[in-house]
């Protein structure tokens, strides 16, 4: 290919996705634009004009444009995987909390003499509150989702106490446009 084209548009779609993922790679590393782009060109572009460091900050600035991206998209996915799992908790919880509200009925048999024929049969039936366990666990569910959800407000410390600052080396630093001296 010739030379002349447009810094970096003479690669490939295949080679500008295997070098970004060189570039991130180096980038995370803490290397320089400068040595990506000498190092990218060393590599697999012996036979080109050399990739400046000004494609490198193009390509850095599309890595960082698709991890936010794919980052956002992580998260919302995360988010909702574990608001269906609250989901099916709380269902869980409720059908308990019902289930220990419903009646008790308890069947009792007892053997009167060695009879087989005297056995006594008595039911009782048991009236419940229900379990409070379990709407503690719903009063969970539904916090943790008002937190993954973001629900609730930033919580404000305002001090009223005055605030000193000290100043090193005895100089004296005028910290607004209505500060004593």
């Amino acid at each position: 290919m010739d030379n002349t084209t447009k810094e970096g548009k003479w690669r490939t779609p295949e080679q500008r996705i295997r070098d970004r993922q060189l570039i991130a790679e180096w980038y995370l590393k803490n290397k320089t634009q400068a040595w990506i782009a000498a190092e990218l060109s060393r590599l697999y572009y012996p036979d080109h004009k050399p990739i400046s460091q000004q494609q490198i900050s193009l390509d850095v600035k599309a890595i960082i444009q698709y991890w936010r991206e794919s980052s956002l998209h992580d998260i919302n996915d995360a988010k909702q995987v574990e608001l269906e799992k609250l989901n099916t908790l709380e269902a869980t919880y409720w059908e308990a909390w019902e289930r220990s509200c419903a009646n008790k009925q308890t069947k009792a048999a007892r053997k009167r003499g060695t009879d087989a024929g005297n056995t006594v049969q008595s039911v009782t039936d048991e009236t419940r509150d229900g379990n409070p366990m379990f709407l503690a666990g719903v009063e969970r569910v539904m916090e943790m989702r008002a937190k993954i959800l973001g629900i609730y407000a930033p919580v404000k410390n305002e001090s009223t106490a005055p605030i000193i600052v000290k100043v090193e080396y005895g100089e004296r630093k005028k910290l607004g446009a209505d500060a004593e001296p």
